[in-house]
């Protein structure tokens, strides 16, 4: 009986959806902040301008962990990311203060944590995509 097997996920066209993805996420994570800027919901101009570059080093880094195909460059386009869920609360809590913090910029916050979020789901995946799976020891 012959078998047919379907790849349903094809790891290198994966990949370049995953790179699409994660671009779309660089680039409306500063067009939201832009709005949240122009309605007040963010303070400083200097944030912008952060998530800006922020959003440029890590699609940079993810730029040069897709071409080199490195696990460990993967890691590394991972910590952007990470760096900003652990920053940005730190951060807004002691420049606002709680109070204002909670009650006026909640919203941007959670919209940028979660961007941030996705991003590390996003590089965590592509780089699940190069670990070759081992071949089953039949006894």
């Amino acid at each position: 009986m012959n078998s047919i097997k379907i790849n349903f996920f094809n790891k290198a066209t994966l990949q370049k959806k995953l790179l699409y993805i994660y671009l779309f996420t660089v680039i409306i994570s500063p067009v939201i902040f832009f709005v949240y800027y122009n309605f007040g919901m963010v303070c400083k101009p200097r944030a912008y301008i952060f998530e800006i570059i922020t959003g440029l080093v890590s699609l940079g880094i993810y730029f040069l962990a897709y071409k080199t195909e490195k696990i460990f460059v993967f890691f590394i386009a991972a910590l952007v990311p990470v760096y900003i869920i652990v920053i940005a609360p730190i951060t807004m809590a002691t420049k606002l203060g709680i109070n204002k913090w909670l009650n006026q910029r909640l919203t941007a916050f959670l919209t940028f944590e979660a961007v941030a979020i996705i991003q590390v789901i996003i590089i965590s995946v592509a780089a699940g995509c190069l670990i070759k799976p081992k071949k089953p020891v039949l006894n």
